[in-house]
């Protein structure tokens, strides 16, 4: 019978563990730093960028600790100069294949590979550039790959196939192992950004907009109005030191007019005319005996994935519009004729916690009104 809890040394300290921990695990409850650059928890750990090894008494070589299980009586060191000198080299192989462009990443100098490159004196051009004449693919009006950039720990791959997409791949093995887009056309990129959110590099970012609202912006023939989803009311805060969860509609409305945008307005108001027409449709359904049970349509990242995955339960989906795009609708309508606006004035900018969202914007479908419901999707990065 395998033994449950049980002690282990780690840094000179003793601490219970559980069956099954990595010694990352570990680690991290007993708060101890052990850097780890391509470990992410959502995913299985593959120990690619080796930065996380450490010492094992009795053991020969270095191991990784994101992925070596503990053991009863493990004595581990964390930060001996053997471990110090391997990550370091190893660091310097990874900026190897990495192309800097710092001054204009979407980590903005908040990087964790740039952190650990200074803490551990790295000398970043020690070994020859090996991507420079990599590709740089952009995926539909969300997401743009730099292969340049891209460390091969994999993470992007492993979540696309985690949900199902399979839309990135590897190709080739060993030193020329590249990652690139899937030439199978029965898949495609549903604009999720989950390769964004788990690329620890920044190889992966989203198609940057901000730069084309700040011309309307400067324009005194235009009318330019934000409207931002819930989600952003929290999660921005986070940029700017505040607690997480900490709702900031207030401090975000006032810095969006700072800006020098006309208007802002909450999603939630597109939210509520889509619970309503979804519902109404809903009944509908029912009443008439049509296709059930009925999807909703909210998210663009689900939709696409229906339609390139399972495009035989499309006719499930509910036929209202996202509340991005509700309220963009009307903002271009009902709102114009209320202000008496001529709605060829008005940019209409969102801003999302989701990539999705700017392909749903500049889906053909979303000018039913003769104009283009929303301009621009920016996410909460931008």
């Amino acid at each position: 019978m395998t033994t449950k809890r049980f002690k282990i040394i780690i840094d000179g300290k003793s601490v219970v563990v559980q069956n099954g921990q990595t010694i990352l695990d570990v680690a991290k409850k007993n708060k101890i730093d052990i850097p780890a650059l391509c470990y992410h928890p959502d995913l299985k750990a593959r120990a690619n960028c080796r930065i996380c090894v450490v010492e094992i008494k009795g053991v020969r070589g270095l191991k990784t600790a994101c992925s070596t299980e503990v053991s009863p009586g493990m004595k581990i060191i964390t930060n001996s100069p053997k471990v110090k000198r391997a990550r370091k080299i190893n660091l310097e192989l990874i900026f190897a294949q990495h192309e800097e462009e710092c001054s204009d990443c979407i980590w903005n100098f908040n990087c964790h590979l740039a952190k650990l490159a200074d803490e551990y004196k790295v000398k970043t051009t020690r070994f020859a550039e090996r991507k420079s004449k990599r590709p740089v693919y952009q995926f539909g009006p969300s997401l743009i790959f730099d292969t340049r950039k891209c460390i091969d720990c994999r993470n992007c791959v492993d979540i696309c196939q985690q949900q199902g997409i399979d839309f990135l791949k590897v190709k080739k093995r060993g030193d020329h192992i590249e990652i690139v887009p899937s030439q199978d056309k029965r898949t495609d990129c549903i604009y999720c950004g989950q390769c964004l959110t788990h690329c620890p590099v920044g190889a992966m970012e989203a198609v940057g907009e901000f730069e084309d609202v700040e011309r309307p912006l400067k324009q005194t023939n235009k009318i330019v109005i934000a409207q931002f989803a819930p989600a952003i009311r929290t999660s921005i805060g986070e940029e700017f030191g505040i607690s997480l969860g900490t709702p900031i509609t207030q401090k975000l409305s006032a810095g969006i007019r700072q800006l020098g945008f006309d208007k802002v307005f909450d999603v939630s108001v597109g939210a509520d005319f889509t619970t309503m027409e979804e519902a109404k449709e809903l009944i509908d359904r029912i009443k008439n005996k049509q296709k059930l049970p009925m999807f909703t349509s909210c998210s663009p990242g689900w939709v696409k994935f229906l339609e390139h995955m399972y495009p035989e339960y499309l006719e499930n989906l509910s036929t209202c519009k996202s509340p991005q795009q509700m309220f963009g609708a009307l903002a271009k309508t009902y709102y114009a004729e209320k202000r008496g606006i001529d709605p060829a004035k008005i940019v209409s900018v969102s801003i999302m916690p989701c990539t999705a969202k700017k392909f749903e914007a500049n889906r053909p479908e979303m000018r039913d009104s003769g104009f283009q419901d929303v301009d621009m999707g920016l996410t909460t990065r931008e």
